[in-house]
C-alpha cells in the first residue's frame, strides 16, 4: 500500500510504500528509488525524512552509494550521520534512540562518544 509520494531535489518522485517485510532491526528502508516503511511507522515523518536522505544519496552518486555503503564503514557512517541529522532536525526527541541505532544496527565500529560528538 502506498503512503504517498515525496519529492527530492524538487523533481524526483519517491514512492513511500507500507511493507512489513524488511530486516527486523529497521522500521523503514530506502531502496534508492523508493522508501519502504512498516505499517506502524507509516506516519513517522522524521523516519521517512531519514530514508529520503538515503534516496538523495543514491541519486547524487548515480546509484554507486550502495556499493560504497557496504564496502566502507566510514562511508556508511557518514551516510547514516547525514540521514540521522535530518531525522533529528524533525524530531529532536529521538536523539537517544538514534544514537543507540548508530551504535548497534550498522556495524560501524564507532564509540558512543564519537557518535555524540558527530551528531
Amino acid at each position: 500500500m502506498m503512503v504517498g509520494v515525496r519529492w527530492i531535489y524538487r523533481f524526483i518522485p519517491v514512492p513511500v510504500l507500507v511493507c512489513a517485510v524488511m530486516p527486523d532491526r529497521f522500521d523503514a528502508l530506502a531502496l534508492g528509488v523508493a522508501v519502504l516503511v512498516r505499517p506502524g511507522s507509516r506516519d513517522d515523518e522524521a523516519l521517512i525524512a531519514h530514508e529520503l536522505v538515503h534516496c538523495r544519496q543514491f541519486y547524487r552518486s548515480f546509484g554507486l552509494n550502495a556499493l560504497r555503503y557496504w564496502l566502507s564503514r566510514d562511508f556508511r557512517y557518514q551516510a547514516e550521520l547525514e540521514a540521522v541529522r535530518e531525522q533529528l532536525r524533525i524530531n529532536p526527541a529521538a536523539r537517544s534512540a538514534a544514537i543507540q541505532m548508530l551504535l548497534t544496527a550498522y556495524d560501524l565500529g564507532v564509540s558512543r562518544r564519537q557518535v555524540e560528538n558527530d551528531l
